[in-house]
């Protein structure tokens, strides 16, 4: 599945690290406030005909811990500057990402959410 190859991806350049991984949503934990979270989630694509190649589009979502968005900006920005530095992979051929850095959006918990996209081309 086109999220489990993008983790392994993000995984192989360290950037998971110090985030409670999640798959599809984010599901806060109790008592975590100051845990961070990186949400990957698959945001449709193309058609996929026979052989030819295909766009599987992906978001990654990082949730600071409460008042502290610094680290997620920062693992942010490390990631998009980790995919414009390594856009082939060996599972996904080429990434893309498909935007710069967003300005967060914070919650009612004060954790500041950052939404990152990506095109992979297989």
């Amino acid at each position: 599945m086109i999220i489990d190859d993008f983790l392994d991806y993000l995984e192989r350049g360290g950037l998971t690290n110090d985030f409670t991984v999640q798959r599809l949503q984010w599901e806060e934990k109790a008592n975590t406030k100051t845990q961070q979270y990186l949400v990957i989630q698959p945001n449709d694509g193309s058609g996929r005909f026979g052989e030819l190649s295909a766009d599987d589009y992906v978001d990654v979502i990082l949730v600071s811990e409460q008042s502290n968005p610094i680290p997620a900006l920062t693992r942010a920005d490390e990631i998009l500057r980790y995919v414009a530095a390594n856009p082939s992979d060996c599972n996904l051929n080429s990434v893309f990402n498909m935007g710069g850095l967003p300005s967060g959006i914070v919650t009612t918990e004060n954790r500041t959410i950052f939404r990152i996209s990506f095109r992979c081309l297989s």
